[in-house]
């Protein structure tokens, strides 16, 4: 009965994983310019995650990485903060997320960063890796298994 348990509970946590290990980038896309909440400290109960590959039609940059943005600008004195889903382009291009390129001389961009795992573009707050979390929650499940 007990490895019974421990082959469910096993088999759960390999879904769990394959889920999140999926190629699809989800970010939050907002700003604070239009909704107050996207501003921080961000509130994310206000929005949901987009799917960057399903915005990836949008974009001149098909075959490059998508990645989650955040980053804020200043506009005559008001910080404007911004979260999106982009497109990291080969090295060597300065057009890349956070370039200066394109942007109007009267913005200037005060803090730019990417990453590259799910809603990692909300809060400044560092995030717990994924295996880091999952490590003691596996350890508890195969002990309480076990006893039983």
């Amino acid at each position: 009965m007990a490895s019974i348990k421990l082959v469910l509970g096993l088999t759960g946590v390999f879904l769990i994983l394959f889920v999140f290990s999926g190629e699809a980038i989800h970010c939050w896309v907002c700003s604070s310019e239009s909704d107050r909440h996207c501003a921080d400290p961000f509130n994310a109960s206000h929005y949901s995650l987009m799917d960057c590959d399903r915005d990836r039609s949008q974009s001149p940059y098909l075959q490059s990485l998508a990645v989650c943005r955040k980053l804020k600008k200043r506009i005559n004195n008001e910080v404007i903060t911004e979260r999106s889903c982009n497109w990291e382009v080969s090295k060597g291009h300065d057009n890349g997320p956070c370039s200066q390129s394109g942007v109007a001389s009267y913005v200037k961009l005060e803090y730019c960063s990417t990453c590259s795992t799910d809603a990692c573009n909300g809060s400044e707050m560092k995030s717990v890796p994924f295996m880091m979390a999952l490590v003691p929650s596996l350890t508890v499940l195969i002990k309480t298994t076990l006893q039983y």
